[in-house]
């Protein structure tokens, strides 16, 4: 893959990240990352078959690559498996959709996953409160991705694709922090989410 496709690739991912955590008013809700907690025990069979038959788990994520960059790993996973194993993709499509938690004796509201593409979004946003919180990183990979541009990249991308990626950058800028409302929410689920993320699946 050549510099500018990989370029076109990362700010991508990045940018479809960016737009879930911009701003404070679009906070994670605590029925969500219930929701989500709950799905991953449903999900492990269609997991599981999958590595049996050496193809890439949805799961599958790298905790520091996740810490450092920000990246969108349940929603890359989720693009990834729609376009190269689109039966493994409608079969967790089904489950999620059909997913509902207990919702306990306190009876709090039940979030209902709308498409995997939901799914994927609220995961990738709890995983990056989660490691966020865990470590010193906190940036959306804004400042790594520029320092890491070799001088005249922009200059070599023409057209679209150069409007293309100012805009991404741009708001990746206007992306820089993890809402802090969505660490501290996480951070109530610790041992739960310590148990899904970091084990190795």
């Amino acid at each position: 893959m050549n510099i500018i496709k990989q370029m076109l690739l990362m700010v991508f991912m990045l940018g479809a990240f960016s737009g879930a955590v911009a701003a404070d008013d679009n906070l994670l809700k605590r029925e969500q990352i219930t929701a989500f907690i709950g799905s991953y025990d449903v999900l492990e069979s269609l997991s599981e078959e999958m590595r049996a038959a050496n193809i890439k788990s949805f799961f599958k994520h790298d905790p520091q690559l996740m810490a450092k960059k920000n990246l969108p790993i349940y929603t890359e996973n989720i693009r990834v498996m729609q376009e190269e194993t689109p039966q493994y993709y409608d079969r967790l499509v089904g489950i999620v959709t059909n997913y509902s938690h207990d919702s306990g004796e306190n009876s709090d509201p039940v979030y209902r996953f709308s498409s995997a593409q939901d799914w994927a979004r609220i995961g990738d946003r709890i995983m990056i409160a989660y490691f966020t919180d865990n470590s010193t990183a906190s940036r959306t990979g804004y400042d790594d991705l520029m320092a890491a541009m070799p001088p005249g990249m922009l200059d070599m991308l023409k057209g679209d694709d150069k409007i293309k990626v100012q805009h991404q950058l741009e708001a990746l800028r206007s992306a820089q922090n993890v809402p802090e409302g969505d660490k501290k929410l996480v951070d109530s689920f610790q041992k739960e989410l310590t148990r899904l993320l970091v084990e190795v699946r």
